[in-house]
């Protein structure tokens, strides 16, 4: 089941890189700079505390954050914004703090709440510009973090359910704002974002 929800979750990036590749979606590289180092933490602290079940997930998934960072630098658009540069000296101080604290419970749960600000700020440019994000891949994080619940197993460690759980919510959640983006500007993008 790790191995699955992994795999779903890896496949949910390839309409994203489709979709760069063809010009109609265009990554934000510091944002995508961001995850690229905050994944890079998640998996070594998941690694500190997980089974190799639980690994699959993030595992896979950092892959394809590296090969989306890595075509962002010539097909994404915009710098380092206030917002941004926030978020990124966020994950620096995080990494910083689990140096020193080598709690890996907690830089889990520090990281997981960085992500999730750089979500919050993909859900409002969404709700913004519905149709501007690639929805399949927010579905297909979604349902791997359901699988990635089955997969992590009744006995296991509380921590390890808290990044599955978080991309369940953060999934929905971009899907969410593109739909309540689209009802307040009429716009019909939404559903095709999601059936590409």
């Amino acid at each position: 089941m790790g191995v699955i929800a992994g795999v779903v979750g890896a496949i949910g990036y390839a309409p994203y890189i489709r979709d760069i590749l063809k010009g109609t979606t265009k990554p934000d590289r510091a944002s995508w700079l961001i995850w690229l180092l905050e994944y890079a933490a998640l998996f070594c602290a998941q690694l500190s505390v997980g089974t190799a079940g639980s690994l699959w997930l993030i595992g896979l998934q950092l892959l394809a954050v590296i090969a989306i960072n890595i075509l962002s630098y010539r097909y994404g658009t915009g710098g380092f914004t206030k917002e941004n540069s926030l978020v990124l000296l966020s994950v620096c101080a995080v990494l910083t703090a689990w140096y020193f604290i080598r709690s890996a419970d907690l830089t889990i749960i520090l990281l997981i709440a960085v992500e999730a600000s750089g979500v919050i700020l993909t859900m409002r440019k969404v709700y913004k510009q519905p149709g501007s994000e690639t929805l399949i891949m927010w579905a297909l994080i979604a349902l791997a973090g359901m699988i990635g619940v089955i997969a992590i197993g009744k006995n296991a460690s509380l921590i390890l359910y808290a990044y599955p759980v978080a991309l369940i919510v953060m999934g929905l959640g971009v899907m969410g704002a593109s739909w309540l983006g689209s009802k307040r500007t009429n716009n019909p993008s939404y559903g095709a974002t999601i059936t590409e």
